[in-house]
């Protein structure tokens, strides 16, 4: 494995970038995604970045070495606990967005999350002609973060390298603040359930309906529901009255069984 022995972060990645392919390509190719990254960063500005398009890591390397302020943004917003969600603005505003359409990557999605000593990033793209990605990101957000576990189960030997020539840094010469930020154009995905709806629809659940859904298939009462969430009893039917209205389910057993029959 790539790991187990001494290179540059470029020649760490060029190696890793075959085995990084194999992983994800039976994901990648029925949703139209033509490339996947993934960045790990360290706290002490280490960080590691593998690809299935070598040429823009290559390019990365050898060209830039921050972030981007894009990036670098939605990294300041990432909480401690799940996954932070940001889709790509449409008009890249900084040298690294336009960087990746040059590279061939438009519609993109990013997913981060903490680690205890790093933070760790996946992003996927597609070709320039899909403007209409992000619904589909949208309607598929679940799918989405179990291939990123199933990715790390897989690509563990790839992602948590120990030696220490196979890490890019970060320069500290680069103020990214002298770029205008895109972030604040750009919310996060509010993303907190997702169920099939009648007719198989893909319906999307806030966080409270989301709540009340789990409650409920796990046979609580609505007093019992309002008294965990504490909010009123009339409140939790409003959820589920709401929950019914998406789906076009009439009665709670449906929404439970599709609650419990995700995918």
């Amino acid at each position: 494995m790539p790991s187990r022995f001494s290179a540059s972060p470029l020649e760490y990645s060029q190696c890793a970038s075959q085995q990084l392919t194999g992983i994800c390509q039976d994901f990648i190719k029925p949703l139209g995604l033509t490339t996947v990254g993934y960045k790990r960063v360290f706290d002490d500005g280490r960080y590691l970045f593998l690809s299935t398009n070598f040429n823009w890591v290559s390019y990365h390397y050898q060209n830039i070495h921050d972030h981007g302020v894009f990036f670098q943004d939605a990294m300041n917003h990432v909480s401690s606990t799940g996954f932070y969600r940001v889709l790509w603005p449409d008009t890249p505003k900084d040298h690294f967005l336009k960087s990746l359409h040059h590279f061939g990557m438009w519609n993109g999605i990013n997913f981060y999350r903490k680690r205890p000593d790093s933070l760790e990033l996946w992003t996927f793209s597609t070709s320039p002609d899909r403007s209409n990605m992000s619904q589909l990101y949208l309607n598929t957000i679940e799918h989405f973060e179990e291939f990123i576990r199933y990715f790390n189960l897989r690509a563990d030997s790839l992602i948590n390298v120990r030696q220490e020539s196979q890490f890019a840094r970060i320069n500290p010469k680069i103020d990214l603040r002298e770029e205008t930020s895109c972030f604040p154009d750009l919310p996060d995905i509010q993303i907190h359930g997702i169920i099939k709806g009648l007719g198989g629809v893909i319906v999307n659940l806030t966080r409270r309906e989301s709540q009340c859904i789990k409650l409920l298939s796990r046979g609580k009462s609505m007093k019992k529901i309002a008294n965990t969430l504490g909010i009123g009893a009339r409140t939790v039917e409003d959820y589920l009255r709401g929950v019914r209205n998406k789906t076009g389910y009439n009665s709670k057993a449906q929404i439970i069984d599709a609650f419990n029959n995700k995918f």
